[in-house]
């Protein structure tokens, strides 16, 4: 969505936007949410005060400001669900946002658009606006008051890639509750995010991450045989033994990282200490050879479409036809034949 799109949907939804309204809109654009939290805790704390004196309804409504931002706006939430909230908030925050030259630029070109009759709004008003808060150093901004009357802004900025797991999050903090050793398996089709959402989840949590990439079959055991047998693509013998079985007694891991670009395993042995909560992510980390070693199951289906485009803007073309003729229908045997879908705790279907 470009920057004239968007003031122009807003200023539809909110008629009453003052001039500093469009700049704060076009800051959040270009910067985040980052510059609101000084610590988890008074991000948390301040979260917690405003949902307080909030009466609304439960469901957190959302709503697209560009570039994987958005406004996700407060109801009367209970206390996992605000930690949750805030979790995301603050992971968001962390990410990379924008640039001055830029965000000048997109200032600019709301201006001119208003000059040319582009965007139905007051120009002159606008650049008066403009001209003060450039003498400011172009810094946060809040909404006006007549906004905060009439539209009673209560929201915060995230990354909407993060907000769709809200749910998954949310059952992990419920689940944490306990002070329980937790066991997370994240299975699923390549291309849906596994490894996206495994990643976040130890942004926003201290656990331990076990890929089953490390663990795919040396070349000696890729055997006939073995490939034709549903999810026989993984070592589930050797990830077993190193990794399930350690962690049910809770003791240390170690193993070789198996290393696709020597086709062997790596010399170096990952010394992994046990701790409370272990995350392994993958396709096949639900194959029925480990049993039910997890607390909590996550599965992750995708379109053949969507499965396709993923892979070719991730791989590149020659590689997509690999995976077309290789690893999908190997990987499609094992989700067919163990009805992996059916196993999980949370089914998630990426749109």
């Amino acid at each position: 969505m470009n920057i004239i799109t968007l003031v122009k949907e807003h200023l539809i939804r909110y008629p009453g936007m003052k001039p500093r309204d469009i700049i704060k809109l076009i800051y959040q654009n270009e910067f985040g949410g980052g510059h609101m939290i000084d610590s988890f805790d008074n991000s948390l704390e301040r979260l917690q005060n405003e949902c307080a004196t909030l009466n609304s309804q439960t469901t957190l409504t959302s709503e697209v400001i560009g570039d994987n931002l958005i406004r996700v706006y407060l109801g009367k939430l209970d206390s996992v669900q605000i930690l949750t909230l805030n979790q995301i908030f603050v992971a968001s925050s962390k990410q990379s946002h924008g640039n001055l030259a830029s965000f000048i630029n997109k200032l600019e070109t709301i201006k001119a658009a208003m000059v040319q009759g582009e965007i139905d709004y007051d120009n002159q008003e606008f650049e008066v606006e403009l001209k003060a808060y450039e003498k400011l150093n172009f810094p946060p901004i809040s909404h006006s008051e007549q906004y905060r009357k009439e539209y009673k802004p209560h929201y915060r900025l995230v990354d909407k890639r993060y907000f769709q797991y809200f749910d998954i999050i949310n059952k992990i903090n419920q689940l944490l509750i306990t002070d329980k050793p937790l066991t997370i398996a994240i299975d699923g089709k390549c291309g849906a995010g596994k490894s996206f959402l495994a990643n976040l989840l130890c942004e926003i949590y201290d656990a331990n991450l076990f890929k089953m990439d490390d663990f795919f079959l040396r070349p000696f055991q890729r055997t006939e045989e073995r490939l034709s047998m549903p999810g026989g693509n993984v070592d589930y013998e050797r990830f077993k033994e190193t990794v399930i079985d350690p962690l049910l007694k809770k003791k240390s891991i170690k193993y070789q990282r198996f290393n696709c670009s020597k086709m062997a395993l790596d010399d170096d042995i990952q010394v992994i200490p046990y701790h409370n909560l272990n995350i392994i992510e993958g396709t096949y980390s639900l194959h029925p050879y480990f049993g039910k070693y997890y607390d909590y199951a996550i599965g992750l289906d995708i379109s053949d479409k969507l499965q396709e485009k993923r892979i070719l803007d991730r791989n590149g073309a020659m590689m997509l036809e690999k995976f077309k003729n290789i690893w999908i229908p190997l990987e499609n045997k094992y989700f067919e034949a163990y009805q992996i879908f059916k196993q999980v705790n949370y089914l998630y279907h990426v749109e």
